[in-house]
């Protein structure tokens, strides 16, 4: 038997499904006055004005749990077997670092008694911002201290509310799996395989898989004026005399770099060349919130709707358009020098948790990119 409980989280909520044991033990525990703290691992517990948000080691994770309870001041409970560290300070603050709290426990299901917590109280924090501001300033000053005085790199630990399993169903096939048939391009394969491990990382998440899009454009923008160019001389009006017709000719053939064209019409190029309409039109339309998301008001400053219903516009246009000004909210690029534009996009502000849905359209791309250049698979 499992319930759902949802914690007040700001204007929204958080659920939690509890087990029937972690029920009991929740049973023990104060739940209305615990509020989740954005997409942190974190609650604030009201009645003792403790905020606690549980830790997670970066980069090499051996030893540091060995340092820090081998610090001064770190102590050990005989009762419990909880270990805590208490941090000197010379104001109200009262802060400590340790295993993690019954309630805390209790009041996020999966964890256990060894997961490491931050505990802070001592300040006024009343309103649900104010205590998300303390947390961040506080405790990743803290973190960061560490790091430098010990060596112990360690994150406050975030839900990852952009996964891919949260937008739509993953395919159910039966059938017996083939060897392959295709050979996909080592180098692109290498950034796909990228962004599809950086969990908990959405920027990099949507810019390893747009570096897939843009390791192709060589390949599509040179293909598209090709086409253009065998037009444009194929035009039986084409008068070799008018300099205008020469100019436009010559302005087709001088590409910028590997590429033709700006990056925003080398990304529309690449789109075109390896997806359709169609294809976007069935991505969109596999979940309801995926055309919640794209069709609705954007979440992300700067972002344009994509419509189906646009005559005007392509959809495959309007996909590039949206994800080319995404990349450029992450890399804070002000196209042509226009002031007014939105501000960067901030690895762990609230419009980065937003863009899961995107980095679902962007790796849809990405592979079916990898899938168009795809070669007959040899094998010796």
């Amino acid at each position: 038997m499992a319930i759902r409980i949802d914690i007040p989280n700001g204007r929204t909520s958080r659920s939690i499904i509890f087990s029937k044991e972690q029920a009991k033990e929740c049973m023990r525990s104060s739940l209305k006055d615990a509020k989740a703290l954005g997409y942190y691992d974190a609650f604030q517990f009201a009645d003792s004005g403790v905020i606690e948000a549980s830790v997670t080691p970066l980069g090499d994770r051996g030893g540091w749990r060995y340092t820090l309870t081998h610090l001064e001041g770190s102590e050990r409970d005989e009762d419990s077997y909880r270990w805590r560290l208490g941090f000197i300070s010379d104001n109200n603050l009262v802060m400590e670092i340790g295993d993690a709290s019954s309630r805390f426990a209790a009041m996020s299901p999966g964890v256990h008694m060894s997961i490491t917590t931050v505990r802070i109280s001592g300040v006024k924090a009343e309103r649900h911002d104010e205590a998300i501001g303390v947390l961040e300033r506080v405790v990743s000053s803290a973190l960061f201290e560490l790091e430098l005085n010990y060596g112990v790199a360690l994150s406050l630990r975030r839900i990852d509310t952009t996964s891919e399993l949260r937008e739509a169903r993953p395919r159910r096939i039966s059938a017996q799996p083939c060897a392959p048939k295709n050979e996909y391009s080592r180098d692109a394969l290498q950034l796909y395989w990228y962004a599809r491990s950086a969990t908990g990382m959405p920027l990099l998440q949507f810019l390893a898989n747009y570096q897939v899009l843009e390791y192709y454009f060589p390949l599509y923008s040179q293909r598209e004026v090709v086409e253009r160019l065998r037009y444009e001389l194929k035009d039986p009006t084409l008068d070799y005399e008018d300099d205008r017709r020469v100019l436009r000719i010559l302005r087709l053939a001088s590409g910028q770099g590997r590429g033709y064209g700006s990056e925003r019409e080398q990304l529309k190029a690449t789109i075109r060349g390896c997806a359709t309409e169609d294809d976007i039109r069935d991505f969109l339309s596999e979940s309801p919130e995926r055309v919640a998301h794209f069709g609705g008001k954007s979440k992300i400053d700067g972002l344009a709707r994509i419509d189906p219903n646009n005559r005007q516009i392509s959809l495959l246009d309007q996909a590039a358009t949206r994800i080319y000004d995404l990349r450029c909210r992450i890399v804070h690029t002000k196209e042509d020098g226009v002031d007014g534009s939105p501000d960067i996009l901030l690895p762990f502000g609230i419009e980065a948790q937003s863009i899961g849905h995107d980095i679902g359209l962007v790796r849809y791309l990405a592979q079916r990119a990898l899938i168009s250049s795809a070669v007959r698979l040899q094998i010796p």
